[in-house]
């Protein structure tokens, strides 16, 4: 206790402070804490309101643009146009693609501007359906970029409504460039080996140029033969684009010829590969044709066409836009031209072939010997008018019936009447064949002689048919009987007399009969003389026909060339 200064001290008041001092720390806490918060909370308000407009800013421009990142990285082309048709946004791929920056894509007037004035009225076009709510799905558009090279593109359309009105419009192109030409390849290769497999005759050759030219978008499409006989190549076959026509052109191609390194042609056809022009005005090789030149053609492409390591031909590509080579369509287009190559060698011999079946028709028709082909059974497959002249009938009704029935059966009325002594039966099923003089019948039951040869036709030593050759030999043997007669009456009308005459020229020359002055002597050495000649000329004639008869054999024996 403190005298005179009015304070009691008590033990119990330390302790009173110390709660006071507490509960005010406590306060300070609680409002700090209710300050913090408050600020959190205001800031949170604050953020929230300010993403709200920015979210709303975002959309009154761009919808799309939130996702830029995920846009940029995309290898499609992507844009977002207002309702008015200008350019809010373009991608990277875009940009690169048009050759424009964002800023000018933005300072276009309208949708249409960036492609070429070629399209732009189709792309004008869609873009207007877009708008009204029609989604364009995969439109086939041709643009050039920037580079100058022609690019096909897919574009599609999507229209953004917001209150039933147009609020904007998504595009999304894509270059479909490469996938359309592995596409127009693959159809190609299929096309052109479905028309050499379905292809007969050269006639199919103007389908194949046609499916060359119309799947690699060419204009006019030459295909020049070479005549390794002559060496040089000539016209063989043309194709051109329906909406195009090349007066020039086609009136000189006909009367054309290249020698080996003259011209594109002439220079593919010696080197064996492909010759790419981008732009004839300026290559030299076409300084003489004036033809593709005023047609106004402007890119050519050569390619050799080989069977095995030989060109046989060379199809040459035009195109009135300038074209710059690509490989991959190069090497394409040779692995194709092998198969035509295959197809023009195949037609190349088909075309011997029918040449020399022609020229063998000919010959059979106009042979003046029978002639019948039969299979391995006997059964004719082919008679020629000599044959069915001489049987008194007509080809075709020869034509299925046995050898054996036309010539033999129908007179003796069975297979099997004339088998012990038929050569024709014989001779048609020997290995060997056969051959002599037999008689053969007419379906009005006349005969004529004939000399026949029956040649089998071996194929790996077994029999696939006959060939019977006959010749009438009626008139042969008339002058054989002809020859005859004379033979007779030379025999027994002039030898008989002759003999007379001789002998009497003999007495008379030797005198018995009396003398004779020198100038009858000299008449009858000259009669005796010629009589005795004639006598050997009769004996002559006689010795031959007994000869060709056989009834004199004959003795062989060396001689002298100066004894004969």
């Amino acid at each position: 206790m403190y005298y005179g200064s009015g304070l009691v001290w008590s033990p119990a008041k330390p302790f009173v402070v110390f709660i006071i001092w507490g509960a005010m720390q406590t306060c300070f806490a609680a409002a700090c804490l209710l300050k913090l918060r408050y600020e959190r909370h205001l800031r949170a308000a604050l953020q929230e309101k300010s993403d709200a407009e920015a979210t709303e800013r975002t959309a009154e421009t761009a919808p799309e643009i939130r996702y830029h990142d995920y846009f940029e990285n995309l290898t499609e082309m992507i844009a977002m146009l207002s309702a008015e048709g200008k350019y809010l946004y373009v991608n990277s791929a875009w940009q690169r693609y048009f050759g424009r920056d964002s800023a000018s894509a933005r300072k276009l007037e309208s949708f249409a501007s960036a492609f070429p004035l070629a399209i732009r009225s189709q792309a004008a076009a869609i873009f207007e359906r877009a708008l009204v709510g029609e989604h364009i799905e995969q439109v086939h558009l041709r643009v050039e970029d920037s580079a100058g090279r022609i690019r096909e593109m897919e574009a599609s359309l999507f229209g953004l409504r917001e209150a039933g009105h147009p609020r904007a419009v998504r595009c999304i192109l894509r270059d479909v460039t490469l996938r359309n030409q592995r596409e127009r390849r693959l159809a190609m290769q299929l096309g052109i080996g479905q028309v050499v497999q379905e292809a007969s005759t050269e006639d199919s050759l103007a389908r194949i140029l046609s499916a060359l030219g119309s799947h690699l978008s060419f204009d006019l499409v030459q295909l020049w033969r070479a005549d390794s006989g002559y060496q040089v190549l000539r016209y063989g076959s043309m194709w051109m684009a329906a909406d195009c026509v090349f007066p020039s052109t086609l009136a000189k191609s006909s009367i054309v010829e290249f020698a080996p390194g003259e011209g594109l042609p002439g220079q593919v056809w010696v080197q064996g590969t492909s010759i790419w022009v981008e732009d004839i005005h300026d290559d030299i090789r076409f300084n003489a044709r004036e033809g593709p030149k005023s047609d106004g053609l402007v890119t050519c492409w050569g390619v050799p066409v080989r069977v095995g390591n030989q060109v046989i031909a060379v199809i040459e590509f035009f195109s009135r836009r300038r074209m710059p080579a690509e490989v991959e369509i190069m090497a394409t287009v040779e692995t194709v031209c092998a198969s035509v190559g295959q197809f023009l060698g195949r037609s190349i011999q088909e075309k011997r072939v029918t040449e020399l079946n022609r020229q063998k028709e000919s010959i059979l028709n106009t042979v003046a010997d029978g002639i019948l082909g039969t299979d391995q059974h006997g059964r004719v497959t082919f008679a020629n008018p000599a044959a069915a002249r001489m049987l008194g009938t007509t080809p075709n009704a020869l034509t299925g019936r046995f050898v054996h029935a036309i010539v033999h059966e129908d007179v003796y009325g069975s297979p099997t009447a004339c088998a012990s002594h038929c050569y024709i039966r014989r001779g048609l099923f020997a290995k060997d064949g056969a051959q002599g003089q037999d008689i053969f019948y007419r379906p009005d039951g006349t005969s004529f002689p004939v000399e026949f040869t029956l040649t089998p036709m071996q194929v790996h030593g077994s029999i696939t048919g006959t060939v019977l050759n006959f010749r009438d030999v009626s008139q042969r043997q008339a002058l054989d009987r002809m020859k005859d007669e004379f033979i007779s009456t030379v025999s027994h009308e002039l030898r008989t007399p002759l003999t007379s005459i001789r002998g009497s020229l003999g007495l008379l020359s030797t005198g018995l009969l009396g003398e004779v002055n020198d100038k009858a002597a000299n008449l009858l050495r000259i009669g005796v003389n010629n009589s005795d000649r004639l006598v050997r000329l009769i004996n002559d004639i006689l010795d031959l026909e007994r000869m060709q008869s056989g009834r004199a054999p004959l003795s062989f024996r060396p001689c002298a060339l100066s004894e004969l």
